[in-house]
């Protein structure tokens, strides 16, 4: 009995999902802040802003937090990871393989690990022209907070727009 018991959760195990460029896309338009994220009242949840090397996005934070695992399996695919790699070395796995030719959907995962807190920039914007060919080198958070991470509450964005008029 047990042992049916046993084989039955190792069947339920999930295999990692591969790094490709539609995962990547997918899980970019999936976590980005959409119009149904706003009602008549404003911004109904919490977001954060991811920025990438090449632009910025805004991601809503419970679907940043419904991915996350999905996502850190993703940055930890990629090539040196763990040695704050250039930006140029996004493009491949850990098996040296090139799993994208797209330059913005390194973006894209540099933008989604920045929201996520994931990732970050080893030097600031300012510095980028002085590393070899321009090109910043980014890292992956040591400690990352499991549980996710609550970014702007909708509330104090709104309140805060409203003090402006």
């Amino acid at each position: 009995m047990e042992a049916k018991i046993l084989l039955s959760n190792v069947s339920k195990i999930k295999e990692p999902s591969k790094i490709s460029a539609d995962r990547v896309t997918k899980l970019f338009s999936e976590c980005k802040l959409k119009e149904s994220d706003f009602d008549e009242d404003g911004l109904t949840c919490n977001f954060y802003i991811g920025e990438g090397v090449q632009g910025k996005s805004v991601f809503s934070i419970p679907r940043l937090n419904e991915h996350r695992e999905e996502l850190d399996q993703y940055i930890s695919q990629l090539r040196d990871i763990d040695h704050a790699p250039s930006f140029k070395e996004f493009f491949y796995d850990a098996d040296g393989n090139k799993w994208t030719e797209e330059t913005v959907v390194v973006d894209m995962l540099v933008q989604l690990g920045m929201a996520s807190n994931m990732l970050f920039f080893t030097m600031p914007e300012q510095l980028w022209p002085y590393l070899p060919e321009g090109i910043p080198f980014i890292g992956k958070q040591i400690y990352s907070p499991t549980k996710g991470i609550t970014g702007i509450e909708a509330k104090i964005y709104t309140k805060m727009f409203d003090e402006d008029k």
